[in-house]
């Protein structure tokens, strides 16, 4: 089974092989964010048990008054991998430039490896003047690598 250490190094790697590959996805909800909201923090706990390998990202926003899914507006965010202490980004952007939809997820450029344990953190601003109450679906699609006892 391959390695996916390789696919993030881009060389051979010595890591051990792993003994099962399932889908996987994981969800973060910043629920019902009032307009200009800054610095909102959403971490994610990747199993200890097995590496988490980002392949794709979904992004849904939904207007809390009327349910409706609307149009992304104007926000800021930052991913970051706090067991490396590595961001994705050189700094915050709008999720559209790094968000798919359900129907057509985001496919990262090159899948990125998250270790068993480590912590995936989204941070998000709302930078809208007015408006309604929304609530933030993203989700971050691949593959967990269970670890070879």
């Amino acid at each position: 089974m391959p390695n996916p250490n390789n696919l993030r190094a881009g060389v051979q790697s010595q890591q051990p092989d792993y003994a099962l590959v399932k889908f996987f996805s994981y969800p973060a909800e910043f629920d019902a964010v009032a307009f200009g909201t800054a610095g909102l923090l959403f971490n994610i706990a990747i199993n200890s048990q097995a590496d988490f390998l980002i392949q794709q990202l979904t992004l849904s926003v939904i207007d809390t008054t009327t349910y409706a899914l609307v149009p992304v507006p104007w926000s800021l965010v930052q991913l970051s991998d706090s067991g490396s202490s590595a961001a994705f980004m050189a700094g915050p952007t709008h999720p559209s430039n790094l968000f798919g939809t359900a129907q057509q997820p985001f496919i990262l450029p090159r899948p990125y490896l998250i270790k068993g344990g480590g912590l995936l953190q989204v941070a998000l601003t709302d930078k809208r003047g007015a408006g309604n109450p929304l609530t933030w679906y993203m989700s971050f699609i691949g593959k967990n690598y269970f670890k070879s006892s």
